[in-house]
C-alpha cells in the first residue's frame, strides 16, 4: 500500500507542477478547439491538392519510364551483336 500511495503522490506533484490548478473554462476549450479544427482542414485542403499534383506527376514519370524502356529495347534489336564477337 505504501508503494502505490508513493506513485500516487509523485503522479499528483507531477500534475500540480504541470498544470494551473483550475480547469480553463469550456468556452476557451472550444474556442482553442474551434481554432485548431478550422487550421486542421486548411492544411489537409493543401495536403490534397499536393497528393493530387503528386499522383499525376507519378503518372507522367511512369508513362515516360515505359516510354523510354520501349525506345531502348528497340535501339538494342536493332544492334547487330554478331558483329561484336
Amino acid at each position: 500500500m505504501l508503494v502505490i500511495s508513493c506513485f500516487t503522490n509523485q503522479r499528483r506533484m507531477r500534475f500540480d507542477a504541470l498544470t494551473e490548478k483550475k480547469v480553463p473554462p469550456l468556452k476557451k476549450l472550444q474556442t482553442e478547439y474551434d481554432a485548431c479544427l478550422i487550421q486542421k482542414k486548411s492544411i489537409y485542403t493543401e495536403h490534397c491538392k499536393a497528393r493530387k499534383e503528386m499522383r499525376s506527376v507519378l503518372t507522367v514519370k511512369a508513362n515516360i519510364d515505359q516510354l523510354m524502356d520501349y525506345e531502348l529495347s528497340k535501339h538494342y534489336k536493332n544492334i547487330d551483336y554478331s558483329l561484336m564477337r
